[in-house]
């Protein structure tokens, strides 16, 4: 199974491999080799129409093919502005719908992410800056 990761020093890594395994191993494969591939890179406008609605399920937003600001997963509308390109995690960013007043995360791409680092500034806090290693 080849499977384009979000980012290269994403943390799940470890645990898609092993539920990609468990899924194979459940529809009858007898064995399963899981490669991570970056060609081509990934991006939010390969996830599925499925899989944006189960993003949006989850209060996950995801942009359009172009770029596009998506609408809020929650209450559908048009009202979404960054508040932080910094998320929970290296492959998401927080927005704010100012409709229905809620803080929600969007997937960002790597070309994007890249734009920011998390530098360590104390023994658990980290501060945003600009450069080219937003993965790191």
């Amino acid at each position: 199974v080849a499977l384009t990761p979000t980012f290269l020093g994403c943390p799940a890594l470890g645990l898609i491999d092993a539920d990609v395994r468990a899924a194979a191993l459940r529809a009858g494969a007898s064995s399963v080799e899981v490669r991570y591939v970056h060609v081509p890179m990934w991006a939010p406008s390969l996830i599925s129409v499925r899989g944006r609605s189960l993003l949006a399920a989850l209060g996950i937003g995801v942009p359009g093919a172009d770029g596009t600001v998506c609408n809020c997963p929650l209450c559908g509308e048009d009202a979404l502005t960054s508040a932080s390109t910094v998320g929970p995690t290296a492959c998401r960013s927080v927005w704010w719908c100012s409709a229905c007043r809620n803080v929600v995360e969007v997937m960002r791409s790597a070309d994007r992410a890249e734009q920011v680092v998390l530098v360590m500034i104390g023994p658990s806090r980290f501060r945003a800056r600009e450069g080219p290693y937003a993965h790191v």
